[in-house]
């Protein structure tokens, strides 16, 4: 077998070979670290490969993460504003509770005061029942009408006459009803009489003088036990007079017929 031998010349390398044609030991040793060379390669490379994904893993992962966070983060602050809308809701609520509470004591407060008004409207309607207008002489004064005739007549025809127009001669039961009365400055007949010549004075209603007397003074005197018919005199006060002196009148009623 041949072999060839390796030599320098002229500086280049010269590869000897057998005559077999098989590779020299040399050969094969340079052969054997190529692969060992190539092999080491590729690891590498798949290496560098997995650190890559890695890498890229590394960074979705903290993508995700870092997403997670901030959506942590506005939940935690979603749920601290829904605490604090809660607690404002909770403390309208309360108010409002309260409020209600109070327009239901002042629907209660004013439900009374409407009764109290119907009440009153119903107590003046039943007082006014059965008015009706009066003829323009006649004048109203707390609650009553009052007719004063510009005519003469006697007490007794005076006492018809006001009966005739639906009323009566005047009965006065208070000061301030003489007052009203007194301002017209004239001299009437009022609805005073004593039936019999020295007894008791007694209104045209039948009921007897024990309310408010405005008597002038010295009266009454029943001149010659004649004087039996009560009149007024301009100043407002009483003075008993013959029941035949012809006299303005004063009537009085609740419901005038005018």
């Amino acid at each position: 077998m041949l072999q060839t031998e390796q030599a320098k010349q002229n500086g280049v390398n010269v590869s000897v070979i057998t005559s077999t044609g098989g590779p020299t030991k040399g050969h094969v040793q340079n052969s054997q670290l190529a692969n060992c060379c190539q092999l080491t390669m590729d690891e590498v490379g798949l290496f560098r490969l997995k650190l890559a994904i890695l890498a890229i893993l590394c960074v979705i992962l903290g993508t995700f993460l870092m997403a997670f966070k901030v959506q942590y983060f506005f939940i935690v602050e979603t749920c601290a504003d829904l605490k604090e809308q809660y607690a404002t809701a909770a403390s309208q609520n309360k108010a409002l509770k309260a409020n209600m509470s109070e327009t239901v004591r002042m629907l209660a407060d004013q439900k009374n005061k409407n009764d109290n008004l119907t009440k009153e409207i119903t107590n003046l309607k039943t007082e006014l029942q059965g008015v009706r207008r009066c003829a323009d002489k006649w004048e109203y004064y707390d609650g009553s009408f009052y007719y004063f005739s510009s005519d003469k007549k006697n007490w007794t025809d005076s006492r018809d006459a006001c009966v005739t127009m639906g009323g009566h001669l005047v009965i006065i039961k208070s000061t301030a009803e003489r007052d009203f009365l007194k301002n017209k400055r004239q001299q009437y007949w009022i609805g005073l009489s004593q039936p019999q010549p020295g007894d008791s004075w007694y209104w045209v209603d039948n009921t007897p003088l024990t309310g408010p007397k405005f008597w002038h003074p010295n009266q009454p005197d029943n001149h010659n036990n004649k004087e039996d018919c009560g009149m007024v005199w301009w100043s407002g006060q009483w003075n008993d007079d013959l029941c035949s002196v012809t006299l303005k009148r004063i009537c009085e009623t609740k419901s005038c017929i005018g």
